[in-house]
């Protein structure tokens, strides 16, 4: 799942961190019925983890977003 790859790119190995995020990118996915696998998807990851790094991921308004 690209969420998982861009996570131990970074180092992030913590196993609640990444359910947390691996859940909320299936969730972004559906939404936007995207393929997980597919570029598209992996920039809804990249988007995802740059927000938890800086402290600043709320699930709720994540997902808003990306309506926007």
């Amino acid at each position: 799942m690209a969420v998982v790859r861009v996570l131990e790119g970074l180092g992030i190995m913590d196993p609640e961190q990444i359910a947390l995020l691996q859940e909320i990118f299936g969730s972004a996915c559906a939404r936007l019925d995207l393929d997980p696998k597919s570029p598209d998807a992996e920039n809804i990851a990249q988007r995802l983890v740059a927000a938890h790094q800086s402290g600043t991921l709320d699930r709720n308004a994540f997902l808003d977003s990306l309506a926007e």
